[in-house]
């Protein structure tokens, strides 16, 4: 694997494409299978580092078999947190800092929500963390300014999280300055850059930056 800060969690949902997949198999330091994320990692021969869940979605005679020497952590069905909630709450006890989720958006929106909102927990623990697949990247932006790469990405689109976000973009087609966003507004979804990277200042507030294609 690449020498980078990266933690992969493979969890379940809409399955990703191979190159996807090994790409961030590949740049992650440490890589935790989630329930679920164990029949991706099982089809194309890939080996996590710890497996996590109740194991309700996983082929479970097939994947003892398969990563018998690997550490495994068993939760109940009945219990208090999703897989992905206990895979994240792995990753804290380790050191890298950055959070990859690999999977997590599929048909359940109860889960894809959930998922999406333990990004802000990942937050608050001081790393960074971000789900991603084929289509989209889905990141938490708060207070402060960055620089967004354009990459292969089509459009950018920020949801507040807080009753109210305050928001400066450049280098995009629909600039702004200093606009004042509310949870119910739309006017931040689908912005296009103009060039190969936008700057956004977040002046106050939080909320899901997220890069998108179809």
């Amino acid at each position: 694997m690449a020498n980078k800060r990266q933690l992969l969690i493979i969890t379940g949902g809409r399955p990703v494409s191979e190159g996807l997949l090994r790409k961030q198999f590949e740049e992650s330091e440490y890589v935790i299978a989630a329930d679920g994320g164990i029949n991706a990692l099982m089809k194309y021969h890939l080996t996590p580092d710890l497996i996590v869940g109740d194991f309700d979605s996983a082929p479970k005679l097939e994947w003892v078999k398969t990563y018998s020497e690997i550490p495994v952590v068993t939760f109940p069905k009945e219990k208090d947190c999703t897989d992905t909630e206990l895979a994240i709450l792995e990753a804290f006890k380790l050191p890298q800092e950055t959070i990859c989720i690999v999977g997590g958006i599929g048909s359940r929106m109860d889960h894809t929500l959930a998922n999406m909102m333990l990004l802000q927990r990942i937050e608050r623990a001081g790393k960074k963390g971000f789900i991603i697949d084929d289509h989209n990247q889905i990141s938490v932006i708060e207070t402060g300014s960055c620089i967004i790469q354009k990459k292969d990405w089509h459009f950018l689109s920020l949801v507040p999280l807080s009753e109210m976000l305050i928001v400066s973009m450049k280098g995009f087609k629909y600039p702004l300055d200093r606009a004042s966003v509310d949870q119910i507004s739309t006017v931040t979804i689908s912005n296009e850059f103009i060039a190969q990277e936008g700057e956004i200042e977040i002046h106050s507030g939080r909320a899901f930056l997220m890069l998108t294609r179809d």
